[in-house]
């Protein structure tokens, strides 16, 4: 089966204040890079054959880190990009708690587009088409694809089963690893959201 390990990038200096979508100059704080350090050490574990990282410059960063571990050069992919948001990029979460629209967004995630954006369904489709490619493409391989918190989400909710209107269940933190194992003829998700590598020792 092919494996993927499927990470969120580490913490930059707005998160949890700002929707960051595809704002510019948005990289990974002292924190974040702590946390993906310790994440390269410990994904050391596991027998890498390629990093892959959504062009974004956070993720491509935590990649970077990830690949150097592994003596790899990280492979931009548009499939791993984060979410366009349109209009809500660079707003804070307070603003966006008022708008109507984003309300709905956060409850009826299968149906609702993003003003000037995506719609989460066409995300989904992208990044879990890109994994069955690579499925053909590369079988036995363990694949580490750096990503954002929504687009592991959806690919996590495809692959359990899970409708994307209950998709902000499923945490998805920085610097997180989660794992889902796929072949031609079956899936399995073997974790998600782990981030014992973050916990202090």
């Amino acid at each position: 089966m092919t494996t993927f390990l499927l990470v969120r990038h580490g913490a930059f200096e707005t998160a949890g204040q700002r929707l960051a979508g595809h704002t510019p100059g948005l990289a990974l704080n002292a924190e974040g890079r702590g946390q993906v350090r310790r994440l390269a050490t410990r994904l050391q574990r596991s027998a890498v054959t390629a990093v892959y990282s959504s062009p974004v410059q956070r993720a491509l960063e935590t990649a970077t880190i990830i690949a150097a571990a592994f003596r790899l050069a990280p492979q931009v992919d548009p499939a791993l990009d984060e979410v366009a948001f349109g209009a809500w990029e660079g707003q804070t979460f307070e603003a966006l708690s008022s708008e109507p629209g984003w309300r709905q967004f956060n409850q009826f995630r299968t149906t609702t587009l993003v003003p000037g954006g995506d719609s989460l369904l066409h995300v989904q489709a992208r990044v879990t088409g890109w994994m069955a490619t690579l499925v053909s493409a590369r079988p036995d391989a363990t694949i580490v694809a750096v990503s954002h918190a929504d687009v592991i989400r959806a690919a996590a909710a495809a692959c359990l089963g899970v409708s994307l209107d209950l998709a902000l269940r499923l945490e998805i933190a920085p610097a997180s690893i989660s794992e889902i194992r796929m072949n031609e003829h079956a899936l399995v998700v073997r974790r998600l959201n782990d981030t014992a590598h973050l916990e202090p020792s």
